[in-house]
């Protein structure tokens, strides 16, 4: 396949987007009607008339990001392969995990604020890629990496969230869903650790070698030339290390 020119899914991949930002907006929007407003995320107890209701739209988030899979499938026909990283599979692949066994474990609307937040995400998330299919507006395009800031953030709010729940649950109901929690937390901390990583060596080393760059080019224009790791001329003349650190 590698001979083979990538194809043009650019107006496939647009309905797609546009179609996941409508979708995980109901699914913010639902979850929060389901938990009351948001004010039963700490419920121990899922009501008897809302257990079924509850049931399916966690059935309907774990098919949702399933399908989530089409981005790598995409990808690998768009020839993008280098978009297919380690963390991208990874993510995919836990986070339905996770939900179905925090479901088995405790089907209540704690669960539903990971749900809720995980949604939000995606709207901003699928809106920048909506909005990356428009060749005009990829100029832009500049806040791609506050998305990433913003999953960081989620991860951040996410362990707050189930630490209060290990704290405070076991002092409100007489059988608490520790089990959820235990998984939620350590799923949180993991894809924190990881997206931290991915932050650092995508932007913060990326800026480190923009900056040296933009060295040696003012070094070349003085008429000696710079080292990219110490800030030094290279004519034999010595100048201050100006290593930019972020």
């Amino acid at each position: 396949m590698h001979k083979k020119q990538p194809f043009d899914l650019r107006r496939l991949v647009r309905v797609y987007n546009f179609a996941n930002i409508l979708f995980n907006v109901w699914l913010a929007y639902r979850g929060i009607r389901l938990s009351g407003n948001g004010l039963s995320f700490f419920n121990c107890n899922c009501l008897d008339r809302d257990y079924k209701r509850f049931s399916i739209y966690i059935d309907i988030f774990i098919l949702s990001r399933v399908i989530d899979f089409l981005d790598t499938i995409f990808f690998v026909l768009r020839k993008k392969q280098s978009q297919i990283t380690g963390l991208h599979v990874f993510h995919h692949s836990l986070v339905p995990l996770v939900i179905y066994l925090v479901a088995s474990f405790s089907m209540t609307p704690f669960s539903g604020f990971l749900i809720v937040m995980n949604a939000l995400v995606h709207v901003v998330m699928y809106s920048y890629y909506y909005l990356a299919t428009f060749p005009s507006l990829v100029p832009y395009l500049w806040w791609k990496r506050y998305i990433t800031r913003i999953q960081i953030g989620q991860f951040c709010l996410a362990l707050v969230y189930f630490c209060l729940g290990y704290l405070l649950l076991p002092r409100f109901c007489d059988d608490p869903p520790m089990v959820a929690v235990v998984t939620n937390l350590l799923s949180a901390l993991i894809f924190l650790v990881l997206f931290l990583s991915f932050y650092s060596g995508t932007y913060k080393k990326g800026a480190n070698a923009e900056s040296c760059q933009r060295q040696a080019a003012a070094g070349s224009a003085q008429g000696g030339r710079l080292a990219p790791a110490t800030g030094r001329q290279l004519d034999g003349h010595q100048t201050k290390a100006t290593t930019k650190v972020e």
